[in-house]
């Protein structure tokens, strides 16, 4: 199967660029946790989908090499909480674009491949529960722009949370991916800085029409209190309750928070 389809069975797409190795963001978006907060189980994540850069000399090899093997255990538990992975397999490797100006160094050979498995989550602010992964060896701005817009993918919660600027391999600030909200159908955005408006090094691929939408945001929680998740600073989310349009053909800005 290819990736496009796998993950049009979904309803509830949370898309994390460069993810890493986060699994506490598969807890922070729980379903138990969101509907404690008053989000409704059926707007709750029901596939997470991390993708993330590796160089040759940065390979991510805790899922290739396990294909149709053993279970996987991913995180310790004296870190309070643990992940196992299961049914591990790989789909179609995708074929996108690349572009050097977005990260430091050359992709690894694993670039484009694609791999899904199931996780045993256990956390003891949220209990045990099983989520759905798929995990993308991909840079993120041609993701976005070479895959999910291409396939109409359709993404309800985005995070951005250690994201770039200086952080890893990458270039980008991250904060492009505003501007596509509107087309992704995206309603929740995990932010770790509502204060950051540094122009994007990636403004470059976005279209007039996509730099004129600017969304506007609206608080909902913090996950200090519970998780004590953190990016560059605080991870909050927010959802997505309108769009500015500003015409013109200049930079105004990634986003607009709304007053509570």
């Amino acid at each position: 199967m290819g990736l496009a389809s796998y993950l049009k069975q979904f309803q509830n797409v949370c898309w994390y660029p460069s993810a890493g190795r986060d699994f506490l963001s598969m807890f922070c978006l729980s379903p138990r946790y969101l509907m404690e907060r008053g989000i409704p189980r059926n707007e709750t994540p029901d596939c997470f989908l991390f993708t993330d850069f590796t160089s040759p000399d940065r390979e991510a090899p805790f899922l290739f090499d396990h294909l149709g093997g053993d279970d996987l255990f991913l995180a310790d538990p004296a870190r309070g909480y643990s992940v196992r992975a299961f049914n591990i397999r790989e789909l179609s490797r995708i074929r996108i674009g690349f572009d050097p100006e977005m990260v430091v160094e050359e992709p690894a050979p694993n670039y484009g491949r694609v791999f899904v498995a199931d996780l045993l989550m256990n956390h003891p602010r949220v209990g045990e529960y099983i989520a759905k992964l798929v995990y993308v060896v991909a840079e993120n701005t041609k993701f976005a722009f070479d895959f999910l817009l291409p396939h109409h993918i359709k993404i309800k919660y985005v995070v951005h949370s250690c994201y770039g600027e200086g952080f890893g391999l990458g270039r980008s600030t991250g904060l492009f991916v505003c501007h596509l909200f509107e087309e992704l159908k995206t309603k929740y955005f995990v932010l770790d800085n509502p204060n950051s408006n540094r122009e994007d090094v990636a403004i470059r691929f976005l279209s007039p029409a996509q730099l004129s939408s600017v969304p506007t945001l609206l608080h909902i929680l913090d996950f200090r209190d519970a998780f004590d998740w953190n990016g560059h600073y605080q991870n909050a989310l927010y959802e997505v309750v309108g769009y500015d349009y500003f015409r013109g053909g200049w930079f105004h800005s990634w986003f607009r928070i709304a007053d509570e």
